[in-house]
């Protein structure tokens, strides 16, 4: 695939790490792409009085609609275009590009603004010893200190006070989202609580509600809404970051033969055969990285 030969300018960043910047992609990338487009869109077409693939090129332009044709040339240039820019740039983006139009006419160069949030800064600190103290905390009974338990009572009180994996990782979390401080992208918050809502809306619909008839049965409005999910987003946010930038100073690593024997432990053949696509791998890769972080931390 040739190089695109668009360009960039109007880098912005803003000090919570939101960046837009503007691309131009000239119209001696959008014909030729145009072109290919519709020769793939007449092979495929069938119109009234044409065997399928046959029908003049004009017909099926005109049956399809140019806007069409041009949404999916966007589509198609998009890709190179913005890795182009974000190497250009030397950008670490963390979310997925937010793409506007300016200005994309037939016959002329285009033009579109993208947005996206880079990596924050992130100043781990002394996070062994805040998670070493939270921990701690839960411990229910010190030898030398008080009175003396007997082995009932010290059952008794294991049985009623001994914390779970879950509540030793909501301390850790807690710990480290109290003992890292750093400010979270604005836009990739949006980001995440509009796709969030997105996947509520969805769940809604199946069940044959309206919006406004599921926030009566909580008794809530939209904005209280959309709050309680951006505070719940902004806490999964800076945990994910937080982990992953702890993942890199303990250096914390996943082999390949690692995500190969987790696939090969699925006993269902169709399943394992779709997790060996390299999204999917790198989504395994991503998922036992956190799995060891999340170990090393609980036994600190």
């Amino acid at each position: 695939m040739a190089q695109p030969k668009s360009s960039t300018s109007d880098l912005k960043k803003t000090p919570d790490g939101a960046v837009q910047f503007t691309v131009h992609i000239p119209l001696t990338d959008v014909k030729p792409e145009y072109q290919k487009i519709l020769e793939e869109t007449v092979r495929e077409t069938e119109l009234k009085g044409f065997r399928k693939g046959k029908a003049p090129s004009n017909l099926v332009e005109e049956h399809i609609g140019k806007q069409k044709l041009y949404t999916s040339v966007l589509q198609h240039l998009l890709p190179g275009v913005y890795a182009k820019a974000v190497k250009e740039l030397n950008l670490l983006p963390i979310s997925n590009p937010r793409v506007e139009p300016v200005s994309v006419e037939e016959d002329k160069d285009w033009t579109l603004t993208v947005t996206v949030a880079e990596k924050p800064r992130i100043v781990l600190g002394n996070y062994k010893k805040a998670v070493s103290d939270a921990l701690a905390s839960s411990k229910i009974w010190i030898p030398g200190k008080g009175e003396p338990a007997t082995i009932s009572d010290k059952n008794k009180q294991e049985k009623g006070t001994s914390k779970s994996t879950d509540e030793k990782l909501a301390k850790v979390f807690a710990a480290l989202l109290e003992s890292i401080q750093f400010q979270l992208p604005a836009f990739l918050l949006e980001e995440e609580v509009n796709r969030e809502l997105s996947r509520l809306i969805e769940q809604i619909e199946k069940l044959n509600l309206t919006i406004d008839q599921y926030l009566s049965s909580l008794n809530k409005t939209s904005a209280q809404l959309r709050s309680e999910y951006s505070q719940q987003s902004e806490r999964t946010l800076k945990l994910e970051l937080i982990l992953n930038e702890i993942a890199q100073d303990l250096k914390i690593q996943v082999s390949d033969q690692e995500i190969d024997s987790l696939i090969q432990s699925v006993g269902d053949e169709k399943l394992r055969e779709s997790l060996k696509t390299p999204s999917e791998r790198s989504g395994i890769r991503s998922t036992l990285r956190k799995r060891k972080v999340l170990d090393t931390l609980l036994h600190i």
